[in-house]
């Protein structure tokens, strides 16, 4: 499992968020940290490392570093 990482103003949109929108983005992390290449697209400028989660409520980028190291960066989080 790939380890989760990120800054203090990417925590702050996300405690920002309702309910329902907090909910769908933990569910997705967690598939992301499972499998960061199969459930999230390529950037379409920086991709295969820097990826793209589209959900109903927010857009995500996340940056993979797999082995040795195996860790997720969210590196943006913009609420829809």
């Amino acid at each position: 499992m790939y380890k989760l990482r990120y800054d203090a103003q990417i925590e702050s949109v996300w405690d920002s968020l309702t309910g329902e929108a907090r909910h769908e983005l933990d569910e997705a992390l967690l598939k992301v940290c499972l499998d960061p290449y199969r459930t999230t697209e390529e950037h379409p400028e920086d991709g295969p490392v820097k990826r793209l989660l589209v959900l109903q409520h927010t857009v995500i980028t996340v940056l993979v570093i797999a082995l040795p190291f195996e860790r997720v960066y969210i590196r943006t989080l913009d609420p829809l």
